[in-house]
């Protein structure tokens, strides 16, 4: 905490393609911008190897500062974080009106699908301006190990049918 801001997302509103991760890491505290850090690298890598252009896409977490415990070790967000975030996610949705939205990790799945379909009728708050939200792992859970043989590939085949939705220049 202390002097440090919360990370804003970033890339073009309205933007085809968008990116939902959980909370920024001590890299994009620092420099104030979402994965840019390790698992914004590995992010970097995937996108090149599906041909879609980062620029051309927005960029957020669904809480924008980063949650860490009394000894300053990072968290997991708490509910009340994510809750207290989501009307500025929302607008952020609202604002990118993606045709296909990618989540990754948990948190960014949970809240997003939650509040997006978890509502009377079953009817999207965004109406038909939202594509569909695709699911995948954050590329942290990859970073420490997790996925097992072969994650990397797995991974990008978990990213695919997302980047197959974004139209092609």
């Amino acid at each position: 905490g202390g002097s440090l801001m919360p990370v804003p997302g970033v890339g073009p509103q309205p933007a085809l393609g968008m990116v939902i991760g959980e909370a920024p890491g001590k890299d994009e505290m620092r420099q104030g911008r979402p994965f840019i850090g390790p698992a914004g690298r590995m992010l970097d890598t995937a996108l090149h190897a599906l041909g879609v252009v980062r620029d051309q896409l927005y960029i957020t977490n669904v809480v924008k500062e980063m949650p860490t415990t009394a000894e300053g070790h990072i968290r997991r967000p708490y509910e009340q974080e994510t809750e207290a975030w989501w009307p500025i996610l929302q607008g952020e949705i609202e604002n990118t009106a993606p045709l296909a939205i990618l989540c990754l990790g948990r948190c960014a799945i949970e809240t997003v699908t939650l509040k997006l379909y978890d509502v009377p009728g079953g009817n999207l708050p965004f109406g038909s301006k939202v594509g569909i939200v695709y699911a995948a792992w954050h590329p942290a859970f990859l970073l420490h190990g997790g996925g097992g043989k072969g994650r990397f590939e797995n991974w990008i085949a978990q990213l695919n049918p997302w980047a197959e939705a974004l139209p092609r220049p």
